[in-house]
């Protein structure tokens, strides 16, 4: 695992670089784990995850685009929208492909609530995914998590 997470880390320092922001917190569900967002743009974003899921050890990064305004509510609830694309790697650590690694398409989306002036994000995630070594195969990431932003 600690190959995994040195990765993770060099990956999300290449994209700090370039982020407005940054927010670090939990992730329950499937993965279970650290997650991470930096905004690079008005309403885009790089999330990623590491933890633990039922196959095994987790990796993912996502690009997303956030789509305000098209939940309606009211002002202290307003959900955001978001959708994007990314990738997953997963060390299998399962019967029966114990010790290879899964490589999947990802195509998350959920919404996200910010609340307490702009500093706790609540979000709730479903992403299918589409499995593409060792074996293809579909299957869905369901995950509830909180970041607090730096």
């Amino acid at each position: 695992m600690s190959k995994w997470f040195l990765g993770m880390m060099v990956f999300m320092a290449c994209v700090s670089v370039r982020a407005n922001s940054f927010e670090l917190g939990i992730l329950v569900g499937d993965p279970t784990g650290i997650s991470a967002l930096m905004d690079i743009e008005p309403n885009r974003a790089v999330d990623m995850a590491i933890g633990g899921s039922a196959r095994g050890t987790h990796v993912h990064a996502d690009y997303l685009l956030f789509q305000p305004g098209i939940i309606r509510s009211n002002q202290q609830f307003t959900p955001v929208l978001y959708y994007g694309v990314g990738g997953r790697v997963i060390h299998i650590n399962s019967e029966p492909r114990k010790d290879q690694t899964s490589l999947a398409l990802r195509l998350p989306v959920g919404l996200n609530q910010i609340f307490a002036h702009d500093k706790i994000n609540f979000f709730i995630e479903l992403s299918g995914n589409m499995d593409l070594v060792p074996a293809f195969n579909f299957d869905f990431d369901v995950g509830l998590g909180v970041r607090f932003k730096f």
